[in-house]
C-alpha cells in the first residue's frame, strides 16, 4: 500500500545517494521484511515510469525541463532504470521532444526569453540520451534498430536547420557521441574568429577527445555542418576537424567513422566545382585519407577512379593524391576490442582439449598494453574451469598457465604495438617423451619450454573457448583479425608459411594452391628463410625440398582438425543479448570492423588495368609518381591484383608506357617503383628482389632508363651494387633472383649501343663489374665478357651488320674504346684470387691472353694483357710453362713491339720483376725471364722506327720510346744480378747485338744526326758496354759488342785522330776463344713455323667468336624489336576500360556487331558479338607466379681450384677445345615473330602456310601445331628459309592459294585452341581442289583452311589423327546432351556423333540417319543438315554454303494452309523449271549448246553460288524470325516430297536432263583441275566461273531416295503415341517422390545421368559434373562463407579452391564450370519478380508476361524455376514454370491473337496447370517447385 502512495509524491521525493547493486551472496537477515535497497530500487523504477509518462504529456518548456531533470537524476541513481526508460518508450519520447522543441513548432518558444530554456531542454535531452546508452548494450541495440539514424536525424532537423541553434545543437551532438558534455559549448567558441583562432580553441579541447560511443550523433553532426543551407564555413571546418582528430585519437574511432559511409560525400566535396578555402580543403583531404585507409565501398571507389580521369583524358591531381593515399595502408577485416571485451566460441563435442595436442594461432594488433596486470588472450574452459590460458604481460611477453602445472611459464616474446603480429602457440602432448610448448611470433620460433599437457578435461556437451578478456578490470585495447584452434601440433616450418599468408587470409588452409595467396614480399621472405635454413643445415636440403613440394600441394591440415576459425569475414556472429549464439558471441565492447581496402576495390572494379591506365594518362612528373604509387601499392598487398597484372603482362606494358614518359620519371617516381621491386632506401642492407617478373621487365629495361635524366640513371646503376654487394640478402639476390636473368649479357649489349652518353660509361662499367663479380660463372659472366672482348677489342675493318632499327642503334665508333674499358675492368677483377680461380677453371687463361692480345693490339690492350699475365704468374706457378707450350712468349715477341709505349713497358717490367718491383727493393729480382725477348724485340723495332719511319713525328716518338726503354734496361742491368744472368743465353745477347748493330749502321750512314738519336746511341752504347763487361757473356759476343761499340764511338766522335777510350782486349781478353758458356736454359725451342701456326689458330678462333657475337647481336636486336612490337600491340587491357560498361566508357561511341562463329545445333550460327579488333590475349608463364616458392640453388661458398700440372696441356694449340669452350651455337629464332602468341611452355612442332577461308574472303596465315595448342595466326607466312614474316612483305607465291580472294588489310586474327578442344576434322575441297581442311572444336567453333598443296594437308592431318587418338573420345557435354540432334539419334549414332558427325558420316551412319528420318525420329531440317555435312557443304565457305529447299509457293495469302498442296512448290523439279515458260527456256538453252558441240546445261547460274549466298545473308538480319519457314519445312507435304528434292541435289537426278537439272559443267566436282592449269590468266578465269556459277554438292545417293513413313501423328516418331507438347494435358505426378534430400534442402537443379539413366537432384550449393554424376562441386553461398569450392569424387573431397566466393554455378561443358561470385565481380542475370521474358539468343526480347498479379505471396517470387522442352522439332514450343505454391504451368507463345493487318505481337498462352502434391511428413505444407527438367 505504501508503494501506491509514491506516485503523487514523486515530484517532491528527495532522492538518496546513488545505490549500488547488492551483492548476490548477501543473505537477507529479515526475509519477512523488504530489503531497503530493493525498496529504494523499486521506488526509482516507479519514479522513472511516472516521469516518462509525464514527459509524454508535458506541453510547456518549463514542465519538460522539470521532468527531464528528474529523469536524469533517477537514471544516475541506478542502472536498472535505463531498462525501464526503454520499456516505457523513453527513446521515442525523447525524439518527440526534440522534434517539437524548436520555435517553429511552439508559439511560446518564439520569444527571445525562451531561448535559454530551449537550449536547456535540448541539453537535458542529449544528456539523458547519452546516459541511457552508455555501457548498456540492450539500449544501444534498441536505439540503433528501433529508433534508427533516420528518426534521430529527423528529430534534430529543425534544430540544426536554424542558425540560432545549430552551433549549440552540434555541440550537443559531439557531447553525445563522446559521452562527454564538456564539448557542449565547443562550437559556440568559433563565433566571429578566424581559422587560426579556431585552431587554438580546438587545441584547448583536444585533451577531451575520447572514444566514440554514439556514432549516429556524428553522422547527424556531419550532415548538419555540410547541409547546403548551412553557410558558416568555419562551423563546417571545425566539424571536419573534429572528425579528423577523432580518427587520429584512437583506432576504434577510425573503425566507427569508416562505418558511417562519409567517404563519398567527402570526396564529392573535395572535387566539387565550388572552391574550398585552403584550411577546409586540407582537413577534408586528411579526413578522407584516414577513412580510405580503413575502408572504402566499391561503388565509392569506382566513382573516385572515374573522377580521376577527365573527359579529355587528363588526370585530376587532387583525386590522384586521394587514391595514392588510400592505397597505402591495408587493414584486414577485424574485431576491435576495447576491454572488457572477448569472443566466446562454443563447440559441441566430447572434450575441450584434443589428446593429440593443439595449435592456437591469431593475428593481433595491439594499441595499448596493460601497465600493471596480465591480460587474457586465449582461454580454454571446461565446466567453468580454465584448462589453459595464454596471457599478455605488461612488458609485451606472453604468460602461459594450465592445469598441467601449478605455476606459469613466461614465454620469451615481445609483441610490438601498432602493427599486425602473428602468434602461433604449438602444444605437444609428448615431444620426445616430454610435453612441450613452442611459441612462434611472425613465423619465427622465439621460445620453447617443456610444459605438461593440461589435465582435468571432462566429457561435456559444450567446449567453450574465449579469445580476449571480458573481466571487469581488463584494460587492453587491441584488434583481432583471425584466430584458429587446430587439433594437432603443427610442424616448425608451417607457422612461417601461415604467417606469410598475411592477416587478410581467413580460410581454413584447405586449398592445394595456398602459395597463390602469398604476396610478392611474403613469397620472397619465405624463400630467404628457406635458403638460410638450408645453408645453416647442409644435411636438410632434401627436407626443404620436401617442404617446398608440400607447400605447393597443400599444407596437410584437414578441415576436421580445425576446431574453430574466427574472423569477421567468415564467422556468423550474434550478440550475447539476443540468445542466438551462432559461431561466436561478442562479449563486451567488441566492434566488427568491415574493411575493404582500396586495392581490393580496384580489383573488383577492373583490376591492375585501372592503375595502369592512370600511369598511361599521366602528363607530368607529379602525376607519374602518384600514378605509380597507386599502381604499386595496389599490387603490393593484393594477390588478386598481382595475378591480374601478370595475366595481362602488365609489367611489360608498364615498361612500354614508361619508355614514352621517361623524362617524367623523377626521384619520387623512381623510388616508388624500385621500392615495389624490393629496394629499401631506408635500410639498404634489407634490399632484395621481391618480384622477378616485374624486375626483369622494368629494372632490366635499359632502353627505358637510358632515356631518363642523369640522376635517375645514376640511381638505376647504383641499385645493382645495393642488391648484390651492400644487402645482407645478397646471396639470395644472386642465387635465387638474378642468376638466370643474363644481366651481364644485357649490360654488354647496352655497351654496344649508343643509348647512354659518354658520361654514363663509368657508372655502366661499375654496374657490370658488380653483377659480374656477384655471379662469376662461365655462362653468366666469364664467357659473355671474353666473347665480347674478343669481338670488339680489335678493329675488324667492317661494321657489325644489324637490322635497321631506331630502337637499337649500334655504336660502332666507340666500340673499341668501350671494350678496352671492359678489359681493364676484367683484369682488375681477376686480381682477386677467388675470381681468378673461377676464371681459370672455366677457360684456358693462356690462350685467352693470346685471343685478347690480337695481331696488332693497341697500347691499352697490350698493357692490360700483360697485366693479366703478371697476375697469372703471381697466382699460378705453372702459368709460365703453360704459356710457353702455346707459344705465348714467342707471340709476345712478335706482337708486343707494335704496341710498345710507356704503359706497355711498365707492364712488361712488372712481368719481368714481379712483385719485387712494387716493393721497391734495393736489389730487384727477375721472376719471369721469358719476357726479355719481347722486350728486346720491342727495343729493336723502336730503334728501327726512329731511323726508318717517313713520319717525323713517328720517328720522334720512337726515339723517345727507345730512350725510355734503354734507361730502364740500364737501370735493371746495373741493379739486378739475376737480370745480368739472363745474358748467359746466346740468343738473348745476340738479339741485343743485332738491334745495336743495325741502329749503329743506320746512324753511321746518316747525313745528319739529331740530339735525340745521339742520346739513344749513347745509352745504347752504355748498355752494350755494361753487357760486354759482364763475365756471363760469351767471349765471341763480347768481341762483337766491342766492334759495334767502336763503330758507335766513331759516329759519336767523328774526328779520325781521336782514339777510343775503351780497350777491347781488356774486355774480351788476350785471346778470343770460341766457347759456348753455360747460360740460363730458356725454352725457345719452338720453331718459327710453330709460332705461325699458333697465330693462325688464334686468328681463326677470333674470327669464329666475332661471327658468333655478330649473330648474337643481330638476334638480340631482332628479339628486342619484336618484343617491343608485341607489347605495343597489347591494347586489350585499356580498351576494356573504355568500352561499354567500362570504368571510363566512351558515351558517344556506337557499338557495331557481327555474326559470331559459334555454331549451334546443325551448324546454325545465330549469336552476335561486338565487332571490335580482336587483340592478342595476354599470358604469363605459370613458372612466374607471385607466390612461387622456388627450388633452392645452394652451392658451396668457396671454389677450390686444383692446380693443373704443366704437362696436362698439349704442345699443339690445335688439340685444345678452347674454341668449343668459348664458341656458342647462336641459332637464329625464325619463329620469334609468333613466339609471343604461344601459350606458356608450348613448343612449335609444325608450321604450315595456309589461307583461312571465311565467307568469300580468305586471309593468309600460319597454322601452327604446338605441343599443347593449335594456333591460327592471320597475316603471317613462312618464307623459303623457314623464317616467319608479314604477308605484306612476302612474295605472292609464298601464300597465294588458287581461287582465294586474299585480304591483307582487314582485321588480322590470332586464335588458339588447346589440343583437348580438337574434336574432329574433315578433308574438304576448295573450288574442287582437294587441299582444304576443316577442324571442329568442342567450343562449337570450326576452322576452314586451304593448304598450298595436298601433301602439306596430309602432314597436318596425320598429326591431328595422333592428337585425337591420344586424347580419346569426347565426353558428352551439356550442349550436346541438350541438342535434339543427339537426343533423337539411335544409341549407335549417338555414340559416334560427338566424334564423327562433323568429320563426315560413313555409309553405316548415313544409313542409320536415313532410317531415323524415315521413322520420324529426326526432323527434315536435321536430316538435311546431315546431308549437307556429308556432301562437304560448310557455312565457312560461301561457295559451298549448305543447301536447303525453297518450300513455299504461296506468298499472297494472309494465312498459310499447310494441308493444301498449292501452298508448296513442286519439289520434283528445280526452281528453274517450276513453270512451263522456265522449262521451255531451260530446254532451249540445253539443245542450243548440244547442237554446237558444247557440253549442254540448262542454266547459266547455279542454285548456290557465293553471290547468291551473300545476297541472301545480307537480306537476312540475324534477328529475323524464321519460325514460319521452319514450320513449312517440317510440314507433312514437304516430308512426303522431300526425297524427290534430295534426288535433285544429292541423288540420282543430280545431272538429269529429263528433270531439267543440268548445270554448268564447271559446277560439278571433278570437271576441272585448277592445279593442272599453268596459265595464270586461264586459271583466274576458271576460278571466276566457279565463283559465279557455284558448286554442286558432292553426289551421295545413286538410287532414288526412300520415302518417309507418314502413318500416325507425323509430329512424333514412328511408334511413339504420346508427346509432351502434343499431349501435355495427360501429364500427372508419380505417387512417390524419386528422392528426398531431407528437411530444409530444396532441390535447386536436376541433372540427367546418362549412364545410370536417372535424374539426380542437386541441393543448394551443389552441382554434378556432366556425364560423371559421381563427381560434384560444392560451395557455400552464405554471407559468412570462406568462399571455398570443393570438388567431391565418390563423396570424398578431392580438391578445394579457396577465396572463390561462389554464389551460383553451371557447367558450360564437361570440363568448364562458370561461376557467379558474391564479390562484385562480373554481371549475373537474375529472374524478375515483375515480368517473365523470352529472348532470342542475342537477347532481343520476343514476348513478356506480367507476373505482379499472379504472385501467391509477396515473400516469394512468382516463378521459382524454368525449363524448356528441347526437342528436335515440335509444332508447339513449350515452356514450363514452377511457382512457390507448388504450381507447374505449361505455356507456349504465338501471334494468334494479333488482329489481321497489324504487325505480329507475340504473347504467352497458358496450356495447362499442374499442382504438386505433398507427400508423407510434408502433407500439411505447401511445396515450392525449385527445379524443373524435361526428360525423354
Amino acid at each position: 500500500m505504501f508503494r501506491t502512495l509514491l506516485t503523487p509524491l514523486s515530484a517532491r521525493f528527495s532522492l538518496p545517494t546513488p545505490l549500488s547493486p547488492r551483492p548476490e551472496n548477501q543473505t537477507q537477515e529479515e526475509p519477512d521484511e523488504l530489503d531497503p535497497e530493493d525498496f529504494a530500487r523499486d521506488v526509482l523504477v516507479e519514479l522513472m515510469r511516472n516521469a516518462t509518462e509525464r514527459l509524454k504529456t508535458a506541453d510547456s518548456l518549463t514542465e519538460r525541463i522539470e521532468v527531464l531533470t528528474e529523469i536524469h537524476k533517477i537514471m544516475l541513481q541506478d542502472v536498472c532504470t535505463k531498462d525501464v526508460f526503454r520499456e516505457m518508450d523513453g527513446f521515442l519520447v525523447l525524439m518527440s521532444v526534440l522534434s517539437t522543441i524548436h520555435p517553429t513548432f511552439s508559439k511560446e518558444t518564439r520569444e527571445e526569453a525562451a531561448s535559454s530554456e530551449l537550449l536547456e531542454a535540448t541539453r537535458l535531452v542529449f544528456i539523458i540520451l547519452s546516459e541511457a546508452l552508455h555501457k548498456h548494450n540492450e539500449n544501444a541495440e534498441y536505439f540503433r534498430t528501433a529508433v534508427g539514424l533516420e528518426s534521430f536525424a529527423q528529430a534534430t532537423l529543425a534544430l540544426v536547420s536554424d542558425a540560432r541553434t545549430i552551433k549549440q545543437t552540434v555541440s550537443f551532438l559531439a557531447s553525445l557521441a563522446l559521452h562527454n558534455f564538456s564539448w557542449s559549448r565547443f562550437f559556440l567558441h568559433i563565433t566571429g574568429v578566424d581559422y587560426a583562432t579556431a585552431d587554438k580553441k580546438f587545441q584547448e579541447f583536444s585533451q577531451q577527445l575520447g572514444l566514440i560511443h554514439v556514432p549516429e550523433a556524428l553522422r547527424i553532426l556531419y550532415d548538419a555542418v555540410t547541409a547546403p543551407t548551412q553557410e558558416n564555413a568555419l562551423l563546417r571546418y571545425m566539424g571536419f576537424k573534429l572528425l579528423e582528430r577523432l580518427t587520429l585519437h584512437k583506432h576504434r574511432n577510425q573503425c566507427v567513422l569508416s562505418s558511417l559511409g562519409l567517404e563519398r560525400s567527402l570526396f564529392e566535396r573535395l572535387c566539387s566545382s565550388t572552391a574550398l578555402v585552403k584550411q577546409e580543403r586540407q582537413v577534408v583531404q586528411k579526413l578522407l585519407k584516414r577513412l580510405l585507409d580503413h575502408n572504402v565501398r566499391t561503388d565509392d571507389a569506382r566513382l573516385m577512379f572515374q573522377r580521376a580521369v577527365h573527359p579529355d583524358d587528363t588526370l585530376d591531381p587532387d583525386v590522384l593524391e586521394v587514391l595514392r593515399a588510400g592505397m597505402k595502408v591495408k587493414w584486414p577485416e577485424h574485431f576491435s576490442l576495447e576491454s572488457p571485451a572477448a569472443l566466446r566460441i562454443t563447440k559441441t563435442g566430447s572434450r575441450a582439449l584434443p589428446s593429440t595436442g593443439f595449435t592456437f594461432m591469431a593475428w593481433l594488433w595491439i594499441e595499448q598494453v596493460p601497465r600493471d596486470k596480465q591480460h587474457n588472450i586465449f582461454t580454454i574452459l571446461s565446466s567453468d574451469r580454465a584448462l589453459f590460458s595464454l596471457k599478455l604481460r605488461p612488458d609485451g611477453s606472453l604468460d602461459c598457465e594450465s592445469t598441467g602445472n601449478k605455476g606459469s611459464a613466461v614465454l620469451k616474446a615481445h609483441l610490438a604495438k601498432g602493427r599486425w603480429t602473428h602468434i602461433a602457440l604449438v602444444h605437444y602432448p609428448h615431444r620426445n617423451s616430454k610435453p612441450a610448448i613452442r611459441l612462434f611470433v611472425d613465423g619465427n620460433m622465439v621460445d620453447s619450454v617443456n610444459w605438461p599437457y593440461p589435465r582435468g578435461d571432462v566429457n561435456g556437451s559444450e567446449r567453450p573457448y574465449i579469445v580476449g578478456d571480458s573481466s571487469s578490470d581488463a584494460c587492453l585495447n587491441w584488434c583481432l583479425a583471425s584466430a584458429y584452434l587446430i587439433s594437432l601440433p603443427l610442424s616448425d616450418e608451417l607457422p612461417r608459411f601461415i604467417h606469410d599468408l598475411g592477416p587478410r587470409y581467413v580460410a581454413r588452409f584447405q586449398a592445394a594452391d595456398l602459395i597463390r595467396f602469398l604476396t610478392y614480399e611474403a613469397a620472397t621472405a619465405l624463400n630467404i628463410h628457406l635458403l638460410g635454413w638450408v645453408e645453416q643445415n647442409r644435411g636438410s636440403a632434401s627436407e626443404v625440398k620436401t617442404l617446398i613440394n608440400s607447400l605447393k600441394n597443400g599444407i596437410g591440415i584437414s578441415e576436421t582438425n580445425v576446431l574453430f576459425s574466427i574472423s569477421p569475414a567468415t564467422a556468423h556472429l550474434e550478440d550475447k543479448s539476443t540468445g542466438n549464439l551462432g559461431d561466436a558471441v561478442l562479449d563486451g565492447d567488441v566492434f566488427v570492423a568491415r574493411c575493404n581496402g582500396l586495392d581490393l576495390a580496384m580489383w573488383e572494379i577492373g583490376g591492375a588495368a585501372v592503375a595502369l591506365r592512370l600511369v598511361q594518362l599521366a602528363n607530368n612528373q607529379h602525376e607519374v609518381s602518384r600514378a605509380l604509387g597507386v599502381l604499386t601499392d595496389g599490387l603490393r598487398n593484393s594477390w588478386q591484383n598481382s595475378e591480374d597484372m601478370e595475366r595481362l603482362r602488365g609489367y611489360d606494358i608498364l615498361a612500354d608506357i614508361l619508355r614514352k614518359k621517361c623524362q617524367l620519371i623523377n626521384m619520387t617516381g623512381f623510388e616508388t617503383l624500385f621500392e615495389f621491386l624490393g629496394m629499401n632506401y631506408k635500410s639498404p642492407d634489407h634490399s632484395t628482389v621481391v618480384n622477378t617478373v616485374a624486375y626483369r621487365a622494368i629494372a632490366l629495361d635499359f632502353q627505358l632508363w637510358s632515356r631518363t635524366r642523369s640522376e635517375i640513371q645514376h640511381l638505376h646503376f647504383e641499385h645493382f651494387a645495393t642488391l648484390l654487394d651492400a644487402s645482407k640478402h645478397k646471396r639470395f639476390n644472386i642465387k635465387q633472383r638474378l642468376a638466370k636473368m643474363s644481366v651481364v649479357r644485357k649490360l654488354l649489349f647496352v655497351l654496344q649501343t649508343d643509348w647512354y652518353n659518354h658520361e654514363m660509361l663509368p657508372f655502366l662499367l661499375d654496374a657490370l663489374r658488380v653483377v659480374a663479380e656477384a655471379n662469376f660463372s662461365i655462362d653468366e659472366a666469364i664467357r659473355p665478357i671474353v666473347s665480347y672482348l674478343a669481338a670488339n677489342l680489335h678493329d675488324t675493318g667492317s661494321g657489325t651488320s644489324s637490322p635497321r632499327s631506331v630502337l637499337s642503334r649500334i655504336d660502332h665508333q666507340n666500340a673499341q674504346y668501350k671494350a678496352e674499358q671492359v678489359l681493364k675492368m676484367l683484369v682488375s677483377m681477376l686480381d682477386k684470387p677467388t675470381l681468378f680461380n673461377k676464371f681459370t677453371a672455366a677457360l684456358p687463361l693462356t690462350r685467352i691472353c693470346l685471343l685478347l692480345l690480337g695481331d696488332r693490339p693497341c697500347s691499352i690492350v697490350a698493357t692490360q694483357v700483360l697485366r693479366l699475365i703478371s697476375i697469372a704468374l703471381g697466382m699460378s706457378t705453372s702459368f709460365s710453362r703453360k704459356f710457353e707450350l702455346v707459344s705465348g712468349w714467342n707471340v709476345l715477341k712478335i706482337v708486343l713491339p707494335h704496341a710498345w709505349d710507356v704503359q706497355v713497358q711498365d707492364a712488361a717490367f712488372d712481368i719481368l720483376l714481379g712483385r719485387s718491383r712494387d716493393k721497391r727493393e734495393i736489389v730487384p729480382t727477375v721472376v719471369c725471364p721469358y719476357i726479355v725477348p719481347a722486350i728486346l724485340s720491342s727495343l729493336k723495332m723502336a730503334l728501327d722506327h726512329s731511323r726508318l719511319s717517313d713520319d717525323i713525328e713517328a720517328r720522334t716518338t720512337a726515339s723517345a720510346t727507345a730512350e725510355h726503354l734503354l734507361e730502364a734496361l740500364i737501370d735493371v742491368h746495373s741493379t739486378s744480378p739475376t737480370f745480368r744472368e739472363i745474358f748467359k743465353s746466346n740468343a738473348i745477347t745476340q738479339s741485343f747485338i743485332d738491334a745495336y748493330k743495325m741502329f749503329v749502321t743506320s746512324v753511321s750512314h746518316a747525313a745528319e744526326i739529331d740530339q735525340g738519336t745521339v742520346r739513344v746511341l749513347e745509352k745504347l752504347s752504355h748498355l752494350g758496354l755494361s753487357i760486354a763487361l759482364d763475365n756471363v757473356v760469351a767471349v765471341a759476343q763480347k768481341q762483337e759488342i766491342m766492334d759495334v761499340l767502336q763503330a758507335a764511338e766513331a759516329v759519336l766522335n767523328p774526328r779520325s785522330s781521336q782514339e777510343t777510350t775503351i780497350d777491347p782486349s781488356a774486355i774480351v781478353g788476350p785471346k778470343a776463344r770460341r766457347r759456348r758458356m753455360a747460360s740460363v736454359r730458356l725454352s725457345m725451342q719452338l720453331g718459327e713455323s710453330a709460332v705461325k701456326r699458333s697465330i693462325i689458330r688464334i686468328q681463326e678462333w677470333r674470327k669464329s667468336v666475332i661471327m658468333t657475337e655478330k649473330k648474337r647481336l643481330r638476334k638480340t636486336i631482332l628479339d628486342l624489336r619484336e618484343y617491343n612490337r608485341q607489347i605495343a600491340s597489347l591494347t586489350e587491357w585499356s580498351s576494356v576500360l573504355t568500352t561499354e560498361r567500362g570504368l571510363w566508357a566512351k558515351r558517344d561511341s556506337t557499338p557495331r556487331w557481327r555474326l559470331d562463329e559459334t555454331e549451334g545445333p546443325y551448324r546454325v550460327r545465330k549469336r552476335l558479338e561486338r565487332d571490335e579488333e580482336e587483340l592478342p590475349s595476354s599470358k604469363v608463364d605459370a613458372h612466374h607466379q607471385i607466390g612461387d616458392v622456388q627450388e633452392l640453388d645452394v652451392d658451396t661458398r668457396s671454389i677450390t681450384q686444383i692446380e693443373v700440372p704443366p704437362w696436362s696441356e698439349s704442345y699443339e694449340l690445335s688439340s685444345t677445345d678452347a674454341d668449343d669452350q668459348l664458341g656458342e651455337e647462336i641459332v637464329d629464332d625464325k619463329h620469334r615473330r609468333v613466339r609471343h602468341q604461344l601459350e606458356p611452355g608450348d613448343v612449335i612442332e609444325a608450321v604450315k602456310t595456309v589461307a583461312r577461308i571465311y565467307g568469300v574472303d580468305s586471309s593468309p596465315g600460319l597454322l601452327i601445331l604446338g605441343r599443347s595448342h593449335l594456333y591460327m595466326l592471320d597475316g603471317l607466312v613462312e618464307n623459303d628459309d623457314g623464317e616467319i614474316i608479314d604477308a605484306h612483305d612476302a612474295p605472292r607465291k609464298l601464300f597465294f592459294v588458287p581461287g582465294s580472294i586474299m585480304d591483307l588489310d582487314s582485321r588480322q586474327r590470332a586464335q588458339r585452341w588447346p589440343q583437348e578442344q580438337i574434336m574432329s576434322f574433315s578433308d574438304r575441297t576448295f573450288l574442287f581442289r582437294d587441299v582444304a581442311l576443316e577442324i571442329y572444336f568442342r567450343d562449337s567453333r570450326s576452322l576452314l583452311v586451304v593448304f598450298l598443296d595436298r601433301k602439306q594437308r596430309q602432314e597436318m592431318t596425320g598429326r591431328l589423327n595422333q592428337i585425337i587418338g591420344r586424347l580419346g573420345p569426347e565426353p558428352l557435354t551439356p550442349g550436346l546432351l541438350r541438342s535434339p540432334f543427339v537426343g533423337r539419334l539411335s544409341a549407335k549414332l549417338s555414340s559416334t556423333f560427338s566424334a564423327k558427325v562433323l568429320s563426315g558420316f560413313g555409309q553405316d551412319e548415313l544409313a542409320i540417319a536415313q532410317r531415323k528420318w524415315q521413322s520420324r525420329e529426326i526432323s527434315n531440317f536435321t536430316y538435311l543438315s546431315i546431308l549437307n555435312q556429308v556432301s562437304g557443304r560448310t557455312p565457312s565457305d560461301a561457295t559451298q554454303y549448305p543447301v536447303f529447299p525453297w518450300v513455299l509457293s504461296d506468298y499472297t495469302s494472309a494465312e498459310l494452309d499447310f494441308s493444301s498442296s498449292s501452298t508448296f512448290r513442286d519439289l520434283t523439279l528445280p526452281m528453274g523449271a517450276l513453270t512451263p515458260a522456265r522449262q521451255e527456256a531451260a530446254q532451249s538453252r540445253y539443245e542450243s549448246l548440244l547442237s554446237v558441240g558444247e557440253k549442254p546445261f540448262h542454266y547459266g547460274t547455279h542454285f548456290s553460288s557465293s553471290m547468291i549466298v551473300c545476297h541472301f545473308l545480307i537480306r537476312l538480319e540475324p534477328f529475323t524470325h524464321m519460325f514460319k519457314t521452319l514450320q513449312a519445312l517440317e510440314s507433312d507435304y514437304v516430308s512426303e516430297h522431300l526425297p524427290q528434292w534430295i534426288d535433285l541435289i544429292w541423288g540420282c537426278k543430280q545431272a538429269d536432263p529429263a528433270s531439267f537439272n543440268v548445270f554448268h559443267p564447271l559446277s560439278y566436282e571433278g570437271a576441272i583441275d585448277l592445279d593442272a592449269i599453268t596459265d595464270e590468266l586461264e586459271r583466274e578465269a576458271t576460278v571466276g566461273i566457279i565463283h559465279n556459277f557455284g558448286q554442286t554438292p558432292r553426289k551421295i545417293f545413286s538410287t532414288p531416295h526412300p520415302p518417309r513413313n507418314m502413318h500416325g501423328n507425323s509430329a512424333l516418331p514412328l511408334g511413339i503415341i504420346y508427346g509432351i507438347a502434343e499431349d501435355y494435358h495427360l501429364l500427372t505426378q508419380t505417387p512417390k517422390p524419386l528422392k528426398d534430400l531431407g528437411p530444409d534442402q530444396p532441390v535447386r537443379e536436376l541433372v540427367l545421368d546418362i549412364i545410370g539413366q536417372q535424374v539426380v537432384p542437386c541441393s543448394d550449393g551443389m552441382l554434378c559434373v556432366p556425364s560423371r554424376p559421381h563427381e560434384g562441386v560444392l560451395w557455400d553461398s552464405s554471407p559468412v562463407s570462406i568462399g571455398a569450392i570443393k570438388v567431391v569424387v565418390d563423396r570424398k573431397v578431392s580438391q578445394v579452391v579457396e577465396s572463390a566466393f561462389c554464389s551460383c554455378a553451371t557447367f558450360a561443358d564437361a570440363e568448364t564450370m562458370v561461376t557467379g561470385a558474391t564479390d562484385n565481380m562480373g554481371y549475373i542475370a537474375t529472374c524478375s519478380r515483375q515480368r517473365l521474358w523470352l529472348h532470342t539468343i542475342n537477347a532481343r526480347p520476343i514476348v513478356s508476361l506480367d507476373l505482379t498479379d499472379i504472385a501467391p505471396s509477396p515473400l516469394y517470387p512468382p516463378i521459382t524455376s524454368l525449363a524448356f522442352l528441347e526437342r528436335d522439332y515440335a509444332q508447339t514450343e513449350l515452356l514450363a514454370t514452377g511457382g512457390p505454391d507448388g504450381t507447374i504451368t505449361f505455356r507456349t507463345w504465338n501471334t494468334d491473337s494479333t488482329p489481321q493487318g497489324e504487325k505480329a505481337r507475340w504473347e504467352f498462352v497458358t496450356l495447362k496447370t499442374l499442382k504438386v502434391k505433398s507427400e508423407g511428413r510434408l502433407k500439411s505444407s505447401t511445396p515450392c517447385v525449385t527445379a524443373l527438367k524435361f526428360v525423354g
